[in-house]
């Protein structure tokens, strides 16, 4: 997950231009995917955007075009 902001150097003044959502496959050897461990979720923030993640998946597979409703503001 990537926020990306802009800021006016003269009055500081931040605002959010962008937010992104990385998928990464691991692959072995012979470049095929290949499983790995889970990722331990450590905080509430980390489960929270895990879960959030996961209902992108699902929606994805389900072939629901416009899963960005489904991301919190």
């Amino acid at each position: 997950y990537v926020d990306a902001w802009a800021e006016n150097p003269l009055t500081g003044d931040r605002k959010n231009v962008c937010k992104a959502f990385f998928s990464f496959v691991a692959l072995d050897g012979d470049s095929q995917p290949t499983p790995i461990p889970p990722v331990e979720l450590e905080t509430d923030q980390d489960r929270q955007l895990n879960a959030e993640a996961q209902a992108r998946y699902d929606a994805r597979k389900k072939g629901t075009s416009d899963s960005r409703r489904i991301v919190k503001k």
